[in-house]
């Protein structure tokens, strides 16, 4: 059942109808709307907002007292406890957005009517002036939104597992950064150890894969000697590294690919049309300092770690 959020009476009726204590659900346009609504604190929460959502997924997000959230006061709980989710049912997504105002939502269950009641003029007819009743059909087991609590720990908190479950959030709150050159001896392995260094000391880290594979490489080569001593030279430590190939379960899941030059750009999209890849360096190729001195090493790296400084500021704001 859904009434306008901004309708004290509305919710007010809907709130008085409750048979238990749970919030009322607002149910958001997008998971930019949440983010710019809430404004979670937490990196890890806006990840789980915008990987889980639309989905069947509610969030509920614990913010302080003195927050200035822009949130419904209709879906304000007692605890202080948002809830909120982004519809993945084309009807009420359809509803949801061209609503005029914030739209606040209640299970059947919540009102007293059963999960496998069919929605009737007797069912709702208390309601029948403040709501909208949306039919979604009963709600089978193990087909429950999944609740996940946000900003009560330092991930977040599966309360209860439903249609997704808790092995796919994992996976999908994991980030994955896969670097591309040709051989993977020289460039690529250089950004893996200089990206998975970087990441380790983030301020709000987040479970992150680094991968690095060549377009053409063979399999089990070790870092060129060059490369594994210009890393050194700069704090970082890449001897055990041993080259792979390219493959598209590397590219799946991806948050983003970066490729060392445009045309491992253009290989990285022949394999997958769709693929988050980008060119490693706004400014242009990074030459391949395979064959050359240490110098030409030295200042490859050099140029990578600057690329990767940009590149990782860009990712989960």
């Amino acid at each position: 059942m859904y009434a306008r959020a901004d309708d004290p009476d509305a919710v007010a009726r809907l709130r008085d109808a409750r048979t238990t204590e749970a919030p009322g659900t607002w149910f958001a346009p997008s998971p930019r709307r949440i983010i710019e609504a809430l404004s979670p604190p937490a990196r890890i929460d806006r990840r789980a907002i915008r990987r889980l959502a639309p989905g069947p997924v509610v969030f509920h997000l614990i913010l302080p007292p003195s927050s200035s959230a822009s949130q419904p006061a209709g879906v304000f709980d007692r605890d202080g406890v948002y809830a909120v989710r982004v519809s993945e049912l084309s009807l009420l997504a359809r509803v949801v957005e061209g609503a005029r105002g914030p739209i606040v939502g209640y299970p059947l269950a919540d009102l007293g009517v059963a999960n496998d009641s069919a929605i009737t003029p007797e069912s709702i007819a208390p309601l029948q002036d403040a709501t909208l009743a949306i039919d979604e059909g009963p709600i089978r087991e193990g087909v429950e939104p999944t609740v996940v609590r946000l900003n009560a720990s330092p991930s977040p908190e599966i309360v209860r597992v439903g249609a997704i479950g808790e092995k796919a959030i994992r996976e999908r709150l994991r980030r994955r950064i896969v670097f591309v050159c040709t051989g993977n001896t020289c460039r690529s392995p250089m950004a893996e150890a200089i990206a998975r260094s970087r990441v380790s000391k983030e301020a709000e880290p987040l479970e992150t894969e680094i991968l690095s594979a060549g377009l053409h490489a063979g399999e089990g080569s070790p870092a060129t000697p060059q490369a594994i001593e210009a890393l050194r030279e700069m704090g970082y430590e890449m001897e055990t590294h041993r080259s792979r190939a390219l493959s598209l379960s590397q590219l799946a899941g991806a948050d983003a690919i970066y490729t060392m030059t445009d045309t491992h750009l253009r290989g990285v999209l022949s394999m997958d049309p769709f693929a988050p890849a980008e060119r490693l360096d706004v400014a242009g190729d990074i030459p391949d300092p395979i064959g050359g001195p240490l110098r030409e090493y030295r200042e490859c790296a050099a140029r990578i770690k600057e690329a990767i400084e940009g590149r990782l500021k860009e990712l989960d704001p």
